[in-house]
């Protein structure tokens, strides 16, 4: 068993032991409290991900920040020591390979990816690499992210860490200490209030460091929340995330990251193609919220249809933990106006839907 999956077994296993009722499949942790508390602590106070699906790519070399500056979407080369900035991979026809956060940590830089996109993300990468001073290695086997989110978050952080939450300025990473434990924290650019945070740890301190921070709960409620919670919240909340809206079947603009290309800085893999979608405004989809009518359980992506059976985009995300099941899709903009009915395909039954604005409304 490869040692990155050895140590994230171990801390499921820790998980496990401190909470009695713990939901997972593999590394992905489904619920530990189940999904009313989590979500309930999302929206009112601080909860903790623990991000053991998502890639990390380290790499080393004095080459490295070119070399990512001139194969990927955003403005890297002056990046400075401890600042963060988050950059997309576009394949040659501009379509989404991964979206980053790129964290330089002075002796090296970490690539914090998507779910699952490991192994793809450092293929892609290594295939451009020829002459450049860079050393690429799993960074999995050396580090875990949390992600702390919820309206508490800054003042819990505050209590936690101290002043270094009020040094955190845009894209910037603080060092701090918590007993016998370190970790770097920063805030997560690119979405919408409230903010969140991710928190780099050392993979050997991070069974003390969840457990520290779990602890620390007489004055805020703070909880372990799991991915069916946080994605009926992010899909609220409208952030398109891998492999359901991030992938090679959609470009930035489809999939609502253009903010994320830089179009001031010169060439990039895909860069041609999405200069011309920009320059011709050649946009076809955009990225919206659905309301359906009834509780799906499929994980698949639904082609989603008009009333005459025209296929106009596609289901993309979904999550059924309310009354009401609430998605994300990539529409064509032609039928993507709010209120807008349109069906979903599904074992050739039509399931009906209704266009929202993001954030969902409910």
């Amino acid at each position: 068993m490869p040692e990155n999956i050895l140590n994230r077994s171990t801390i499921i296993e820790f998980i496990k032991n401190r909470f009695t009722d713990v939901s997972a499949d593999g590394l992905k942790i489904n619920s530990v409290t189940g999904f009313d508390k989590e979500y309930g602590v999302i929206k009112e106070a601080v909860g903790i991900r623990i991000l053991f699906e998502n890639t990390i790519v380290k790499l080393i070399g004095k080459d490295t920040l070119e070399f990512l500056h001139r194969v990927s979407t955003n403005d890297l080369k002056n990046l400075e020591s401890l600042k963060v900035q988050n950059t997309l991979f576009t394949n040659e026809k501009g379509r989404l390979i991964d979206r980053t956060s790129l964290v330089n940590l002075n002796e090296f830089y970490l690539l914090l990816g998507g779910k699952n996109t490991q192994s793809l993300l450092s293929r892609w990468i290594d295939k451009y690499i020829i002459m450049e001073d860079i050393k690429i290695s799993n960074g999995q086997n050396e580090f875990l992210v949390l992600e702390i989110m919820g309206p508490q978050t800054e003042s819990y952080l505050t209590q936690i860490c101290g002043k270094c939450i009020d040094e955190l300025s845009e894209n910037t990473v603080r060092n701090f200490e918590m007993e016998d434990s370190s970790a770097m924290i920063f805030k997560y650019s690119g979405i919408d209030l409230p903010a969140k945070y991710y928190m780099i740890l050392k993979i050997e301190d991070a069974q003390k460091v969840i457990n520290y921070l779990l602890n620390q709960n007489n004055i805020f409620d703070v909880n372990l929340i799991g991915e069916l919670a946080y994605n009926h919240y992010r899909i609220e909340m409208g952030w398109p995330e891998s492999p359901n809206e991030i992938n090679d079947n959609f470009n930035p603009y489809e999939s609502d990251l253009i903010k994320e290309v830089n179009f001031k800085k010169g060439c990039y893999i895909g860069q041609e193609v999405i200069a011309r979608l920009d320059t011709y405004d050649k946009v076809q989809k955009k990225l919206c919220g659905v309301i359906l009518n009834e509780t799906i359980s499929s994980e698949d992506t639904l082609t989603i249809t008009d009333e005459e059976n025209n296929e106009v985009g596609y289901l993309t995300s979904y999550s059924p933990n309310s009354h009401l099941t609430i998605g994300l899709a990539i529409i064509r903009k032609a039928y993507a106006e709010p209120n807008r009915k349109l069906s979903a395909l599904l074992d050739n039954k039509q399931i009906e839907l209704i266009v929202k604005e993001l954030p969902i409304k409910k």
